[in-house]
């Protein structure tokens, strides 16, 4: 036990005054005679012991009763798990999470109408002169300062519920940093959540020690949940009449097994392949959904599923756009390639042009996926700039054929400019590529199975490659001593492939090698740039379009009737776009300048909030002790009064009451042995 005001104990010394009055009897005796006083002795005595008795017991009664009135005034209190009081006024944070989850049901309807109540109930442990902060998933900028208890109140009823998701690290992480500017004697921390599994992340959290944090969690019936988790393309690119295969990952959260189910696929509003699937309980599966595209420009789908009670997660969007053709240029020294020529200029899904290092057109080359360079003795430096602006900020993919005259400096230049490998003198060794890297996507789909044995190209005559530490080459062919014939460097946005052979029959026949066709055409076909198929709502996700606007209109959003304006950061030939957070519904959107709609995205509700797993009140209690959180405590959820329980907690149990019950009970106590005891 403590007290809040404990000098008030120094009154206690009143206690002598009864104690002195009672040892000193100042009462005058009167003499009065009698003839026989033998039978008044016996009186006497008796009179003598009762009258001790009652001065003893009127004695206790006011020492008591001085004790308990000092006490009254020390006000004593009994502190919550030794929490020692703090006086003057109290800066308390709540944080109510509204995140989907917290639509699941318990005997006081939604979860979130649950915090909603217990939250009204915290503000009632405290007093007007206290200021409060009310926080949601949102971190909006009204709810960035300190209120009233009244504007409190009034914005709770405002809580709904919102796509956005926040890890607890994150808003204690924000709850400390409006606190710790505060100036009140008492700083506290409420987190009503039903305390998922996937965003408690409740080891990254960093507890002030100056703050007092209190967790307070609301329970639902059930956990069980059948959702779309994701979903992705077996290949990386889109092309027109060719089978794509679309991977479904589907999760099973309930504890039943789910047998044929729907699950249906559309495209552009038309339903292009229904399929069903089962999934164990408490468990996962992928569903593929095999499909032609049959027609170009951008292509919106939905994935669906139907399950309740919970229905955000029921439907998967996603966007991608087919191109009518692939833009792909060569740039050539003394005279064309034939094999090149013949590749590309008889395929109509490939825009192909061709022009002599001596009369290229600069302005061409940003509108380009694949730039082919061969047969050139001497890159200079005004082309070497604009092949880095190219693959660096756009995100094109450029091959490299080296001359069989190359001027070795000039080359090393234009690499050591893009951060790449070396080129050594030649090596007119005859050598053989022996190895084929089966996992690079230029070759993950050429093969039905990993060969082998299989013929691959000879090679007379080639500059061996030398890697640096640094640089992040990815090797595709190699030669049967170990060195490279062809690699992938990663360049910023777009990626710089590097042959050793010059790109003739004297010194290689890889251009009338079977290999030549694949490797070139999926050259061509993943030089075309893929965006996401989906972002997510709540990741502030940075959005990229392939378009420069001169129009003095701003690029605008549209969809599910919103319109917005985002940022927008220039780089290079990118635009990149920021919606802020101010996408908060799934579904499609166009990117519109002026008119035109210049890209199709798509967005998804986080999945985080579809794992309904919860830790339980014991789980949170364990966690506060295996991590040694001592300014931590736990609401339980079978509480019924959450205000008595704060008041308690922040105050201690208070005695003073009492006190006072007690002293006038004892004051009673004294006048009634006085009055009534002759």
């Amino acid at each position: 036990m403590k007290f809040v005001y404990p000098y008030f104990l120094f009154a206690l010394f009143l206690i002598l005054i009864p104690i002195i009055v009672h040892l000193f009897s100042f009462r005058r005796h009167k003499v009065i005679y009698f003839s026989n006083v033998r039978f008044l002795k016996d009186v006497k005595q008796q009179t003598k012991s009762i009258n001790k008795l009652k001065h003893l017991l009127v004695l206790i009664s006011r020492i008591l009763f001085i004790s308990f009135l000092v006490f009254a005034f020390a006000q004593p209190y009994i502190p919550f798990k030794n929490k020692l009081l703090t006086t003057g006024e109290n800066a308390v944070s709540i944080y109510i999470d509204n995140s989907f989850s917290m639509e699941a049901l318990n005997e006081n309807g939604s979860l979130l109408a649950d915090a909603k109540i217990k939250a009204s109930e915290i503000i009632k442990a405290y007093g007007h002169s206290d200021k409060f902060q009310l926080l949601t998933n949102q971190f909006e900028a009204k709810h960035q300062r300190l209120l009233s208890k009244e504007e409190f109140l009034q914005m709770l009823e405002e809580v709904s519920i919102s796509p956005i998701v926040k890890n607890i690290s994150e808003v204690i992480s924000r709850q400390n940093d409006l606190l710790k500017n505060s100036l009140a004697g008492s700083k506290q921390i409420f987190l009503i959540s039903d305390f998922q599994k996937t965003t408690s992340n409740m080891a990254n959290i960093k507890p002030d020690t100056a703050i007092s944090y209190t967790l307070v969690p609301v329970e639902s019936h059930t956990h069980a949940n059948v959702y779309i988790d994701s979903v992705w393309f077996e290949s990386p690119v889109r092309s027109l009449f060719q089978p794509e295969k679309l991977w479904v990952k589907i999760i099973n959260q309930s504890g039943k097994i789910v047998e044929d189910v729907p699950l249906k696929l559309t495209l552009n509003h038309q339903t292009i392949a229904p399929a069903s699937f089962s999934v164990e309980a408490e468990n996962e599966t992928l569903v593929p959904l095999v499909y032609n595209n049959k027609k170009t420009g951008h292509t919106k789908g939905i994935v669906s599923i139907n399950d309740y009670p919970v229905v955000f997660d029921d439907s998967f969007y996603f966007t991608y756009h087919i191109n009518k053709n692939i833009p792909v240029m060569a740039i050539y020294g003394k005279e064309e390639n034939k094999f090149i020529n013949a590749l590309f200029t008889q395929d109509s899904s490939i825009a192909f042009t061709s022009q002599n290092e001596k009369n290229i057109d600069y302005s061409t080359l940003g509108k380009q996926g694949l730039i082919i360079l061969y047969d050139i003795e001497k890159i200079s430096s005004g082309l070497s700039t604009e092949l880095k602006r190219f693959v660096e900020e756009q995100g094109g993919y450029l091959l490299v054929f080296p001359s069989e005259k190359a001027d070795l400096e000039s080359y090393n230049n234009f690499l050591a400019l893009l951060k790449s490998v070396r080129l050594l003198p030649a090596d007119s060794t005859q050598r053989k590529v022996n190895a084929l890297n089966t996992k690079h996507r230029i070759f993950s789909n050429v093969f039905e199975k990993t060969p082998t044995q299989i013929d691959l190209p000879l090679v007379n005559k080639h500059y061996p490659i030398n890697r640096f530490i640094q640089s992040s080459t990815e090797d595709i062919l190699k030669l049967n001593n170990g060195s490279d014939f062809l690699v992938e460097q990663k360049c910023n946005k777009g990626s710089l492939f590097i042959c050793s052979s010059p790109l003739n029959l004297r010194c290689t026949n890889f251009s009338s090698h079977a290999i030549f066709v694949p490797t070139l055409y999926n050259l061509a076909l993943n030089s075309v740039q893929t965006p996401p198929l989906f972002y997510t709502i709540g990741n502030n996700s940075l959005i990229e379009i392939n378009h420069t606007s001169h129009s003095e209109k701003p690029v605008v959003i549209e969809g599910n009737g919103k319109q917005l304006i985002p940022g927008i950061v220039k780089r290079g030939f990118s635009e990149m776009l920021q919606t802020h957070n101010h996408i908060t519904n799934a579904g499609f959107y166009g990117v519109i300048n002026e008119t035109d709609t210049i890209a199709s995205i798509a967005f998804n509700f986080n999945r985080n909030e579809s794992d309904t797993r919860a830790y339980t009140s014991g789980e949170l209690n364990e966690i506060i002790q295996k991590y040694l959180f001592k300014n931590v405590s736990l609401v339980e959820p079978t509480t019924a009064n959450v205000t008595k329980f704060i008041a308690e907690k922040n105050k201690g149990l208070r005695l003073w009451k009492l006190c006072i019950i007690l002293a006038l009970v004892f004051i009673s106590i004294e006048i009634a042995l006085l009055k009534f005891w002759k």
